[in-house]
């Protein structure tokens, strides 16, 4: 392996921390958001459920461009789309 694979698979693990910690946050934090805005434990299952589905429709949307578009482009592009409303929050 070489330096430059090292430094790409390096940035790679980065990334993927960084896309599924904002996914993995929502079970450490719905507690917390149950009690700021007086959220019973029937609504969380709600908001989970559309954080999942949303998610989940998202990856049969995006299975479309992957025979139409480049690998490296499209994780580009949702490199760029799903990281753009973490880094307002």
């Amino acid at each position: 392996m070489t330096s430059r694979d090292k430094i790409t698979l390096a940035l790679l693990v980065l990334m993927s921390v960084f896309l599924f910690a904002d996914q993995r946050i929502m079970l450490a934090i719905l507690p917390g958001i149950s009690k700021e805005y007086n959220i019973d434990a029937k609504m969380l299952g709600f908001i989970g459920s559309a954080f999942t589905l949303a998610g989940a429709l998202m990856s049969m949307g995006l299975s479309w461009f992957t025979d139409r578009i480049s690998r490296k482009m499209l994780l580009i592009i949702v490199v760029a789309v799903g990281k753009i409303p973490c880094f307002l929050t």
